[in-house]
């Protein structure tokens, strides 16, 4: 404390907390490697859910059409299939577009809520996935009220208890100790060559306002002082208004 700043902490140090992995993950120019599998599990579960809603949404619209236009008459069954053809399409867009958010908001909410919970505890195991499960299921309920918002998290818990039990599970059963120190060990390491290159690209940034702030002829002042194109120029200009004020007394 002689120099009243704080000590950064080495990733991977006992003296590491837990605010300090997850600030570890704030994306700076490149995104860390973690968040960079939450944005794919983000794209992947819009991708599923637009599908999925979408092909419940074309057999619901195909079929309310056939329901609703059975007594009609077409011109021609080209033209009744193009129809047909037209509902289902804008059944699934509207359903796909509907099931795509909601999902993907979903996936984002526990993955991120997962996520943050074992970067902070330093531990993954069933913990996390249930409490994240608790969080999204409150989270989508929230807005109907209080019960809804209770049943929610209950129903999320319920629900993320044999999801965690089964991942932990599988995990443990595909990885031996020895592999997972060495997944902690390579997850630390990209940890730390992105605190060093993010380090890096602040320091030099320090360095090059320190030696604009250094230049002595930086700004308009130093133009104006050292150019000598410029100074010569001041010089005519003198001198034309000298003869002006010269001519200006004879007349």
């Amino acid at each position: 404390m002689a120099d009243g700043k704080k000590k950064e902490t080495q990733p991977g140090s006992p003296d590491e907390t837990g605010l300090d992995r997850i600030k570890a993950l704030l994306p700076g120019d490149d995104l860390a490697p973690e968040l960079k599998e939450l944005s794919l599990t983000i794209f992947i579960a819009s991708v599923a859910g637009f599908l999925f809603g979408g092909m419940i949404g074309a057999r619901h619209s195909g079929d309310k059409f056939i329901t609703h236009n059975h007594a009609s008459k077409f011109t021609s069954v080209m033209q009744a299939q193009r129809q047909l053809h037209a509902a289902s399409l804008l059944g699934f867009m509207r359903k796909g577009s509907h099931w795509s958010w909601r999902v993907g908001l979903f996936a984002g909410l526990f993955s991120g809520t997962t996520l943050l919970l074992s970067e902070y505890r330093d531990k993954q195991d069933s913990l996390n996935y249930i409490s994240a499960g608790a969080l999204t299921g409150g989270v989508f309920r929230v807005a109907r009220g209080l019960k809804p918002f209770i049943g929610g998290t209950v129903l999320g818990t319920l629900i993320s208890v044999p999801v965690g039990m089964a991942m932990t599970g599988v995990e443990r059963m595909l990885m031996s100790g020895v592999e997972r120190d060495k997944q902690r060990q390579r997850k630390l390491e990209a940890r730390r060559k992105y605190r060093d290159k993010w380090d890096h690209k602040l320091g030099a940034t320090s360095a090059l306002i320190q030696d604009m702030a250094d230049e002595p002829s930086s700004g308009i002042q130093g133009y104006y002082k050292l150019d000598p194109s410029n100074s010569s120029s001041t010089g005519d200009s003198s001198r034309l208004d000298n003869n002006s004020s010269q001519s200006c007394d004879k007349t």
